[in-house]
């Protein structure tokens, strides 16, 4: 026969090792899966489970890498002669396991607790064996890793504050996850004591509304809240602070008063001191008596109150300032006794028992006249001549001669020789020379003292009015 046929044998792919592999954590970047050397002209294929993964790599006649491999199994590769299409697999395998990570389980727990206590609990709904849980506080490490026992686990209580979470570890696999959720631990301090104040007496009117007081506290903080106690009772619901004075207002019940604060219901705290309140009554109004003018050096003149009553006393003033002790009521008039120094008299009532007060009405002067002083005679004209008496004696009338006095004020006081004010009167001179009669027509025979005054000058005559 003519002719003739030829028959190459190729060469078959160099085997190269595959290599890498491994386990990693679930949502790992996975593991790298290697060749320990690759041909110029041959391109490499991995496989899966005999299942292609990814496209061919070419070889570069050095080891050569597919990356990092995320899927469980086993890994092989094979090797193609780009040219001859000759196919070789590569010696070994390798293989990829995906580690499951710790089952998420819910922090819990934490809390306010007030300072220097026992703290607040932080736990775990569950746990798993052979998984570790370390609890961290702001991310730092409290205490040791507590071992998974399939049921629900306690770190204790916490006594610093701060945000506290849970990581989770298989202890096999080295897997780590956050647990769900977070506890916060508050620790806080024990309210401020500020100070109680108000009350006092509640004073009653007959016939009146029912009056109230008020308890307040110093000051007060925005966290905390206030608890009115009356006799250890609460009274009402709380107030919040608000970092100023707070007051409790339309207080109609007599007792001791004190105030609690707290925090969220704990962290009570007494305040200092405590607050009284009394009911009273107001006193009664009565008028006083008395007053009057009496010549210097005499014994004075009384002054009175018209009525008083028992529970009460009753406390003369001159000018605004206290006169003698006060004077107990006895259901009747009273008397202050006679009162020497000139002035303006008033009176304040108080109940014995609180500090129920009221001024009495009215005020009465005391005056003093100088009895012994130089004065005209009958039938003469008054010491400096503006004032004349005359007829003096007088009878039924007192005639007062105003001399040049025009255009102002003049007082008239007649007064008994003990100084006693009999009458006064005024009147307003309009014209110069002007006579005032004075009607003492119910007057006894004796001898009085007529007192006349303006603006600027006063004089005394002495009257005698005849049997």
């Amino acid at each position: 026969m003519s002719s003739s046929a030829s028959v190459t044998v190729n060469d078959l792919p160099t085997a190269y090792n595959v290599g890498g592999g491994g386990s990693f954590c679930q949502g790992g970047t996975g593991v790298e899966i290697t060749l320990s050397g690759s041909q110029s002209g041959v391109n490499y294929q991995l496989k899966r489970d005999n299942a292609n993964v990814g496209n061919v790599v070419a070889g570069t006649g050095n080891a050569i890498s597919f990356g990092n491999q995320t899927v469980a199994g086993t890994y092989t590769v094979v090797a193609t002669n780009a040219s001859t299409s000759c196919t070789k697999d590569m010696s070994s395998s390798a293989s990829v396991t995906v580690n499951d990570l710790p089952t998420a389980y819910n922090v819990g727990g934490g809390g306010s607790f007030c300072q220097g206590g026992t703290g607040v609990e932080v736990t775990l709904s569950g746990s798993q064996s052979g998984v570790n849980y370390q609890l961290k506080r702001d991310n730092a490490n409290v205490g040791n890793v507590v071992a998974g026992t399939g049921n629900a686990l306690s770190f204790g209580n916490q006594t610093v504050t701060g945000t506290y979470t849970v990581v989770a570890t298989n202890a096999s696999t080295s897997c780590t996850k956050d647990m769900s959720s977070s506890a916060s631990v508050i620790s806080n301090a024990y309210p401020i004591a500020f100070t109680v104040g108000g009350g006092g007496s509640i004073c009653n009117t007959q016939g009146g509304n029912a009056p109230s007081t008020a308890i307040s506290l110093s000051s007060s903080e925005s966290h905390v809240s206030y608890q009115l106690f009356h006799n250890n009772s609460p009274v009402g619901t709380p107030k919040n602070g608000t970092g100023n004075i707070i007051v409790f207002t339309g207080i109609q019940q007599s007792g001791n008063y004190t105030i609690e604060a707290s925090i969220q219901g704990s962290c009570m705290a007494t305040m200092n001191g405590s607050a009284n309140v009394t009911i009273g009554i107001t006193p009664s109004s009565f008028s006083l008596t008395g007053g009057g003018s009496y010549c210097k050096g005499g014994a004075g003149v009384s002054i009175g109150l018209s009525g008083s009553q028992e529970g009460f006393v009753y406390q003369l003033r001159r000018s605004n300032t206290n006169v003698g002790s006060p004077v107990a009521g006895t259901g009747s008039a009273i008397s202050f006794g006679n009162q020497t120094l000139s002035g303006t008299y008033t009176v304040i009532a108080t109940q014995a028992t609180t500090s129920c007060t009221r001024t009495m009405t009215g005020s009465k002067t005391v005056s003093i006249t100088n009895c012994n002083a130089r004065v005209a005679m009958a039938e003469e004209v008054s010491l400096d001549n503006w004032a004349v008496v005359a007829p003096n004696p007088v009878g039924r009338h007192i005639s007062v001669k105003l001399v040049d006095v025009a255009n102002q004020r003049v007082d008239f006081q007649l007064l008994s020789i003990a100084g006693q004010t009999l009458f006064s009167h005024h009147i307003y001179a309009t014209i110069p020379n002007l006579t005032e009669n004075l009607d003492i027509a119910t007057l006894k025979p004796g001898v009085y003292l007529l007192n006349v005054k303006t603006l600027l000058k006063t004089t005394t005559i002495k009257v005698v009015k005849p049997e």
